[in-house]
């Protein structure tokens, strides 16, 4: 024994291992998937008794006789032990891979051989694994529930036993113990109630209970059945347990049956009809449908205990019930008026579950309600009863059934109500809520619930499952008068007066009235007279029923109708190619001799006539609406005369197979669409099939996924334009099998050629085109496009490694669009023009109808890298996409013209005779051997570009621009140079700025003793202050100050100075007592000598008055006057200054209230002051100063100028 997962003996265990890995790769021939039969035989694991391969996937499928079991045991068994098998194994499985596999064993060999790791079966999944010592004492083996056994043998990748030797006989089953209501399985595993077999459901293991299903014609030895049974066919065998149809005939029950017929005095109204139902159990599409379960317990009770001839009618009503459906599919036929020997319902005691009521008011309740929790696995079925003129009205009283699992949901425990019989015909459920099954109420309700039907007949069914049985309901009903009837055109009233009928549905083999009255006195009849020469139909199906749709009971009220003539004259118009059909399947219904059942048109059939022909002449007013056809089914009527390749009409009664759209869709399903299945139930949605749903449309559609789209069917009339074909190289656009009038078709040709004829051809009403199909003709144009590009890569550079590729610069600027000083940056509109020659992109222009020039895209060619220099847009990246033009020669030529913004070279120095460079610059990529040239004298060039010897003049507002072009390697630049005219800021800027500084030297003549000359020289400095602003917002922010602004700068510091100057100066002159006799001599003598003042040593007077008279500038109309004081005797002369501009005017209007202030106090002196002073030595001194600091800051201000020009010039 080999040990997984154990250490030591290294040398023993590594030679074991490699001989079982090569032993194990020489096996698996024969192993896979084997069959075996036969009554006994064997089967062995690959190699055994030699050790069994690795990674072995085996099956050996043992088929005994139908009715034997497979007992399989193993003589040796010896596969890789795990306490849950998980390595190496064997597994047993029944029929269709199940685990009905019993293992025998007569004792426990647990423990009893030590060291030995007994076989086993686990009880996970069954497998089998561990050793069966020689001296197993213990017998097993084991059994097959039916007579299919697998036994499937699996290994892993290492570690490898014997494995097993088996052997298998095949045993008898013990057939089961059925019921005389039931059939043994074929396999004789169970059994099947005749009710079920071929109902649809698998109820035998081997499935045997639905093969061979079919459907077989009721013999007419059961013609007395006819009149209760409303269908012709029946299923075998039947509930008695005839398989054929000769036992059945040989059965004594057909006599008993027969004899029950001739009885008038029955034990229950419905014994008859129940019997024939299980003597011919009714069968639809090869599946059987037994009478209902509902019908059967009252017919039971009734009838269990009578004698018929005397003998017992427990044969013909067996013990059956318990067996059939409980459902809406399966048969039932009540009479008329039930007579019921149970009476009321009971409510003591504990098995009433359901039963008829006829009162017109009693109560009724679930089982047990009162005295504990309703059963599990109920089903009860309560039908009240009230004469036809009255209508039951429900109320439950209390009610707790299991709750579903959501709101609207009840799939457990419920209550159903039906108007009518259920599960008579095809009654409505009462719909309660909405949610997944909105006819059914469960779980508590807090309050009474009133329902109130439509029908004298009601039918409330209660159901249970399985589990969670709650306390049930208490209910009782009172009835309410119905009131009277009015049907419309198309409907008739019940015999009953209950309910108004569609006449399409009388006799239609299904019950519509609530007392069946629809399918009374129903017979086939042969067509006769003037109705069979105008509707005469085929030998087998020449047979009408009356009464027919339009309401007509016979066929000579139909005749003698004035409708008639109407109906004859519609039938011969041409509104519709099957309108005689269709109006004679109105007037006279097909009858179905074999049931005896009609049909009227349907109602796709019925929409697509009226659609059609409801605008003729002859179309009744009163005929009935295809809506009174409304519930009919679609496959019990006349669907009319259709094509399944075309439609008529707007094709609602199309039928054909269709599913492709106009534009090639496939459609999608119609049951994906829940609002056309749910509205147009008659309109044959089959599948995903091309419809017309409510025939709202011109012709049928589908969807596809959520939109709709036309659908590629042509109508049967033909008219549309059918598909020409195309000529050669003709392309249309759509392309479709057919055109509809309206419709328009696009042409055009293929590559390297042109349309001759009309591009678009109309389809016209007349179903014809309106143009002849176009013509292609070879285009030069495209052809020289294909042949130049056909192996043309515009990644490949146009000369050979290395790249070296010349284009030639040139440009022009078309228009100055904006210039900003402070940036500076500059706006221009210009034409950029690169010239290159790509040899690939030459032709000959002989060979191409002598085309010299060609349009081609941008993107077609290669094109060198073009960046913009110095661009001053953050919005720019690209240049814009433009055509590139080729020439014959190869020259491939881009020019473009766009808006671009750079930035400028602006020198400021001299302002305003500044000057300005604004190069717009094209740059290469050098790197890939791409460069720029200017175009040289005698180049070819756009009409206006410059060359590198050619210049252009423009001008933007004040400045006056030249253009040249220049280039240089990798770049290409048109420069702008842009010059100042001075005019406008030498006017008003720079003028007002020399004029404040002169005035400044006012300041020092105005008298020392006047304390306006402070506020004047302020007046003056704040004026020059405002010039440098103005300066300055003409002007970028730069490091380098203009020359206008060093002198603005420079002359306000002067004026800044002296004004600190004379502060001292006034202070001087307010001192009194005498100078030292040196300040005296240096001051008052000499200096006051070299100032032109004389000799100021000696003491002198002046007057301030009569003998000396002081003229002060005065500002008036624009004019100054003189300063310099005057004797009396001395002419005044006026000095008329130049007229101030209005800048000027602004920058002085400060200085002009001083010098009025100051005018008014020298006056006012005059007047006050007669006498003589004595004039001081510091008035003296400081008159001295005063006129030095005139000198002074003269010299000074004219000295700046030219200090300025030489030392601020950057």
């Amino acid at each position: 024994m080999a040990w997984r997962g154990r250490c030591g003996h290294a040398g023993l265990v590594v030679s074991v291992f490699l001989l079982l890995q090569q032993t194990a790769g020489t096996a698996a021939s024969g192993c896979g998937r084997q069959y075996l039969g036969g009554n006994s035989g064997n089967l062995s694991s690959p190699n055994h008794p030699d050790l069994y391969p690795s990674n072995v996937d085996c099956t050996w499928t043992i088929t005994v006789d139908i009715d034997k079991r497979v007992v399989l045991t193993f003589d040796s068994f010896d596969v890789e032990y795990h306490e849950h098998c998980n390595y190496d194994y064997v597994v047993l499985e029944g029929k269709d891979g199940d685990g009905g596999i019993t293992e025998n064993s007569d004792g426990d060999a647990s423990g009893t051989y030590p060291g030995v790791a007994v076989w086993k079966r686990t009880d996970d999944g069954g497998r089998i694994c561990g050793t069966k010592p020689d001296n197993f004492t213990v017998t097993r083996n084991y059994t097959s529930q039916n007579n299919v056994m697998a036994v499937i043998f699996r290994s892993d990748e290492w570690v490898s036993n014997t494995g097993f030797y088996a052997t298998y006989v095949a045993v008898d089953k013990d057939p089961p113990t059925c019921s005389a209501n039931e059939k043994v399985c074929d396999d004789l595993l169970g059994c099947v109630a005749f009710a079920k077999i071929c109902d649809g459901a698998d109820d035998c293991q081997d499935k045997s209970d639905e093969q061979h299903c079919a459907c077989a014609q009721i013999p007419n030895e059961l013609s007395m059945c006819k009149g209760v049974l409303d269908y012709a066919a029946m299923a075998y065998p039947n509930l008695y347990g005839h398989k054929n149809e000769t036992e059945l005939l040989m059965s004594p029950l057909l006599v008993r049956l027969r004899d029950l017929h001739a009885t008038a005095d029955r034990c229950h109204d419905d014994v008859f009809a129940f019997a024939c139902s299980l003597m011919a159990p009714k069968c639809a599409e090869t599946k059987i449908k037994p009478p209902c379960r509902i019908w059967c317990p009252d017919i039971r009770a009734s009838c269990q205990n009578v004698n018929l001839n005397g003998q017992n009618l427990t044969d013909l009503v067996p013990d059956i019930c318990a067996t059939l459906p409980f459902s809406e599919d399966c048969f039932i036929n009540r009479a008329k008026a039930v007579t019921s020997q149970q009476g009321s319902v009971g409510q003591d005691s504990v098995s009433d579950c359901g039963g008829v009521l006829r009162e017109t008011a009693a109560t009724f309740q679930s089982p047990n309600f009162g005295r504990g929790n309703y059963d599990n696995n109920r089903d009860c079925v309560w039908s009240i009863r009230v004469p036809t003129n009255l209508v039951p009205v429900i109320t439950f009283h209390s009610f707790n059934l299991e709750r579903g699992p959501a709101d609207g949901n009840c799939p457990y425990d419920y209550v159903r109500i039906f108007d009518g019989e259920w599960p008579d015909s095809k009654f409505s459920s009462i719909k309660f809520q909405n949610g997944e099954t909105p006819e059914r109420l469960c779980g508590p309700l807090t309050t009474e619930r009133v329902v109130r039907p439509e029908s004298y007949i009601v039918s409330v069914i209660f159901s249970s499952d399985g589990q969670n049985g709650k306390e049930g309901f208490n209910a009782s009903y009172t009835t309410r008068e119905r009131g009277d009837l009015t049907c419309k055109r198309g409907e008739e009233l019940c015999d009953d007066s209950a309910l108004c009928t569609s006449l399409s549905v009388f006799c239609d083999g299904k019950f519509d009235c609530w007392d069946k009255s629809d399918e009374e006195n129903c017979q086939c009849n042969p067509l006769q007279g003037e109705l069979e020469e105008l509707c005469g139909r085929r030998e087998d199906s020449n047979f009408v029923s009356f009464p027919n749709v339009i309401g007509h009971k016979t066929a000579t009220e139909l005749e003698n109708s004035p409708l008639y003539s109407s109906l004859k004259s519609l039938m011969r118009s041409s509104c519709h190619p099957h309108i005689d059909v269709f109006v004679c399947e109105m007037m006279s219904p097909s009858c179905d001799r074999s049931t005896g059942t009609s049909k009227a048109p349907c109602r796709s059939w019925c929409e697509e006539i009226r659609s059609a022909c409801a605008g003729e002449d002859e179309w009744p007013s009163d005929f009935p609406s295809c809506q009174v056809i409304e519930g009919q089914d679609v496959s019990n009527c006349v669907q009319g005369p259709s094509a399944r390749d075309c439609y008529h009409g707007k094709g609602a009664n199309f039928v054909g197979t269709t599913a492709v759209t106009e534009t090639g869709q496939s459609c999608t399903d119609w049951a994906d669409h829940k609002y056309e299945v749910s509205n147009f139930e008659w309109a044959n949605l089959d599948n995903n099939y091309c419809r017309n749903p409510g025939n709202v449309a011109e012709r049928p559609w589908c969807y596809v996924g959520n939109q709709w789209e036309y659908c590629r069917v042509q109508p049967c009339s033909g008219k549309v334009c059918q598909n020409r074909g195309l000529p050669r190289n003709v392309q249309a656009t759509p392309v479709k099998n057919f055109y509809w009038p309206g419709d328009r078709v696009t042409y055009s040709c293929n590559s390297s050629y042109s349309l001759k004829g009309p591009a678009i051809i109309t389809c016209l009403d007349n179903s014809t085109w309106s143009s002849q199909l176009p013509t292609c003709v070879v285009n030069e144009h495209r052809q020289l496009l294909e042949d130049l590009f056909d192996v043309y890569s515009s990644e490949a550079a146009p000369s050979d490694l290395p790249v070296d590729v010349t284009a030639v610069f040139s440009g022009q600027v078309v228009n100055i669009v904006s210039l900003d000083e402070t940036g500076p940056e500059i706006q221009t509109e210009v034409v950029i023009e690169l010239r290159w020659i790509d040899k690939r992109l030459s032709w000959s222009p002989a060979s191409y109808g002598n085309i010299e020039i060609l349009q081609v895209a941008y993107e077609r060619v290669w094109a060198p890298t073009v960046l913009l220099q110095r661009n001053a847009d953050t919005s720019f990246t690209s240049w814009p996409v433009v055509d590139v033009t080729l020439t014959s020669g190869g020259e491939v030529i881009w020019q473009v013209q766009t808006l671009v913004t750079t930035t400028c070279d602006l020198d400021q120095y001299l302002f305003p005779y500044d000057s300005m460079t604004c190069p717009v610059c094209l740059k290469t990529d050098l790197t890939k051997g791409e460069k720029l040239s200017c175009p040289m004298e005698g180049n070819v060039t756009a009409e206006g570009n410059l060359n590198c010897s050619m210049s252009s003049q423009t001008s933007t507002g004040e400045w006056s621009v030249t253009v040249t072009a220049d280039s240089a390697n990798d770049t290409g630049c048109l420069q702008l140079v842009l010059q100042r005219n001075p005019t406008y800021h030498m006017c008003t800027t720079i003028a007002p700025t020399i004029i404040l500084a002169i005035l400044m030297a006012i300041t020092f003549l105005i008298p020392i003793d006047k304390g306006d000359r402070l506020g004047y020289g302020m007046g003056v400095l704040l004026s020059m202050v405002v010039s440098l602003v103005v300066i300055t917002s003409f002007l970028p922010r730069s490091t380098h100050i203009p020359f206008v602004g060093t002198f603005v700068v420079v002359s306000m510091s002067f004026m800044a100075f002296f004004m600190l100057v004379t502060l001292a100066i006034l202070i001087m002159s307010g001192k009194e007592g005498d100078l030292p006799p040196w300040a005296r001599t240096i001051f008052l003598r000499y200096m006051a000598q070299a100032l032109l003042m004389g000799d100021l040593s000696k003491k002198n007077t002046m007057k301030v008055g009569g003998s000396k008279n002081v003229n002060i500038v005065s500002y008036e109309n624009g004019s100054f006057t003189e300063l310099w004081p005057k004797d009396e005797t001395q002419e005044s002369t006026v000095e008329q200054a130049k007229p101030a501009d209005a800048d000027l005017m602004a920058m002085i209007s400060g200085i002009k209230n001083s010098l009025d202030s100051l005018n008014e106090n020298i006056k006012a002196l005059r007047q006050d002051k007669e006498e003589e002073e004595e004039v001081g030595d510091w008035v003296l001194l400081s008159q001295v100063l005063d006129r030095l600091s005139l000198i002074v800051y003269l010299v000074a201000s004219i000295a700046a100028v030219p200090l300025s020009l030489y030392l601020g010039r950057p």
